[in-house]
């Protein structure tokens, strides 16, 4: 609603300003029309292609705000530490490429056989690397941001377990992921803030 107020805004009061490029009524016209068109093109995107919009927002943002770029290399950190720390094998990092999953790890480290099931002690460690993320900007900005995949891939990890957990143990998992992998983050912290400085 914010953008198509300003959008409006925009198209009507631009193209009234005496500026020197706008002199022509065809130059207003098509100035109006690119101003109020630009939401529904933003929304377009967004709905046709939003891995797309996404990689290019969070692009943008980590060239503008140096927080957030710090935040991003904190994160995948986490999980890079957390899950080294709990021997899941660390398949490869992409420094340049900290959209989704950056710091990914080896499937087949988890024998899920062809039921894909994984046991509790799987799902708690699953749990820990999800949560690290979170967890390791919450300790350097009290809050953590990021982790909306991590959780929605917790959640797959979480529906295999055999045998089924109910809504409350998985809860009950999750806070323990998250203090194991706050555990792991300030054990380890001089090893965190190394992996930082080389990731970033």
């Amino acid at each position: 609603a914010t953008s198509m107020l300003l959008s409006t805004w925009a198209s009507i009061a631009i193209p009234n300003m005496d500026l020197p490029f706008l002199r022509g009524s065809d130059t207003r016209f098509f100035v109006t029309i690119a101003i109020g068109s630009t939401p529904f093109a933003f929304l377009g995107m967004g709905l046709s292609l939003p891995g797309l919009l996404q990689a290019i927002l969070i692009q943008a943002r980590r060239l503008v705000s140096g927080e957030f770029r710090d935040r991003l290399i904190r994160h995948e950190a986490g999980h890079f530490l957390v899950g080294y720390c709990l021997g899941v094998p660390i398949a490869e990092y992409k420094a340049d490429d900290a959209i989704l999953n950056a710091c990914q790890f080896f499937e087949d480290s988890f024998d899920t056989g062809p039921a894909r099931r994984l046991s509790h002690d799987q799902v708690d460690t699953l749990c820990a690397v999800s949560m690290a993320g979170v967890v390791a900007e919450s300790i350097t900005y009290e809050k953590g941001l990021g982790g909306y995949a991590d959780l929605s891939q917790l959640q797959g990890f979480l529906s295999r377990a055999t045998p089924i957990l109910n809504d409350k143990e998985q809860q009950e998992r999750v806070r323990w992921g998250s203090v194991l992998a706050y555990t792991v983050l300030r054990t380890h912290g001089e090893a965190f803030e190394a992996l930082v400085e080389c990731m970033g």
